[in-house]
C-alpha cells in the first residue's frame, strides 16, 4: 500500500466520508479514490498497447 502526502478525505462504501492523514497509508477499498498528485508513489501504469501494423494495401487497379 502507498501512502499520502496530503490530508485527504474519500468516501467510505456506505457513502460516509473517512478522512485519510498525511503519511498514512491508503486502505485498500480507497485505492480508487485517491489520485497520484497525493500519493507518496505513484500506481504504476499499464503497459501501453501496441497498435497492430496496418496491412499494406494493394488497391492499384
Amino acid at each position: 500500500m502507498a501512502a499520502v502526502t496530503e490530508t485527504v478525505v474519500v468516501r467510505g462504501q456506505d457513502g460516509s466520508p473517512h478522512v485519510i492523514h498525511a503519511g498514512s497509508e491508503i486502505p485498500e477499498w480507497a485505492e480508487g479514490q485517491v489520485g497520484d498528485h497525493v500519493r507518496a508513489e505513484p500506481k504504476a501504469k499499464p503497459p501501453a498497447r501496441r497498435q497492430k501494423p496496418k496491412p499494406d494495401s494493394d488497391d492499384d487497379e
